[in-house]
C-alpha cells in the first residue's frame, strides 16, 4: 500500500518527523493550510528537497480556474486535488490539464455522507481522475457505531466500484486496517497519526504490508 505523509503545522516538527519516516513514504501531501500560509513556492521547496517523492498539492479546487493547477505544477507538484463537490466541468478541465502536463489528479471526497458514496462514485467514474481520496475527518465522522462511524464508513467503500485508485484520509489509525484492506484501498494518508504518534515507523510498516 502507498503511504501519504502530510506536511502540516508546525512545519519544523512535521519535517523532522518526515525525515525519520522517509523510506516508508511514497507521497508528500502539502496541506491546504500550508499553501495558504507559505504560498505555492513551498511546493518547489519540498520538491527540490525530496525529488524522488510524489508531491501532492492539496489545492481542493472548486472553481473552473486552471490557474490553480498551473501554479502547483509550475512549482513542482506531481498531483493536485479537486473537490468532488465541484461541477463536472471543473473536474474534467483540471484532469485534462494535468494529463497534458504528464501529472495526476486526485478527487477529494470531503463532507460526503456514506449513504451518498454510490452517487459520488458515479461522478468520479465519469471523470478520468487518477485517484479518489475519501476524507473521514471532522464532525461528520465519529468513532461510535452507526452510519457516521469511521469504521462503518470505510467498510462501505468495499462495495463501491471506482475506476481511479481508492485512498482514505482523516484520523486513520491501525484500528481500521481490516476495513481498509477489504475496501481495496491503494493509498492511505497517515498524516494525522504519523505526525503525532511516537510509534509512527511501526505504524507505517503495518500499513505498507497491506
Amino acid at each position: 500500500m502507498k503511504i501519504i505523509f502530510e506536511i502540516m503545522e508546525p512545519l519544523e516538527r512535521s519535517l523532522e518527523r518526515f525525515e525519520l519516516l522517509r523510506e516508508h513514504i511514497d507521497c508528500i501531501k502539502i496541506s491546504q493550510a500550508c499553501l495558504y500560509e507559505k504560498s505555492f513556492s513551498f511546493i518547489r521547496e519540498i520538491k527540490d528537497r525530496y525529488p524522488e517523492k510524489t508531491i501532492l498539492a492539496d489545492t481542493r479546487i472548486m472553481t473552473d480556474d486552471v490557474q490553480i493547477a498551473e501554479k502547483a505544477v509550475s512549482n513542482g507538484a506531481d498531483m493536485v486535488s479537486v473537490c468532488s463537490s465541484a461541477d463536472i466541468d471543473t473536474i474534467d478541465h483540471t484532469v485534462a490539464y494535468m494529463k497534458d502536463q504528464g501529472k495526476k489528479t486526485m478527487i477529494a471526497v470531503i463532507g460526503v455522507e456514506p449513504r451518498s458514496f454510490t452517487d459520488i462514485a458515479k461522478k468520479i467514474n465519469s471523470s478520468k481522475a487518477d485517484m479518489a481520496c475519501f476524507y473521514f475527518e471532522g464532525s461528520l465522522y465519529r468513532d461510535e457505531p452507526g452510519i457516521f462511524a469511521r469504521k462503518d464508513a470505510i467498510e462501505k467503500l468495499s462495495g463501491i466500484e471506482l475506476k481511479p485508485e481508492k485512498a482514505v484520509c482523516g484520523s486513520i489509525t491501525t484500528e481500521y486496517i481490516e476495513e481498509i484492506s477489504r475496501a481495496g484501498v491503494a493509498a492511505v494518508d497517515l498524516g494525522y497519526i504519523l505526525n503525532r504518534n511516537i510509534h509512527a515507523e511501526n505504524i507505517a510498516k503495518r500499513f505498507r504490508e497491506i
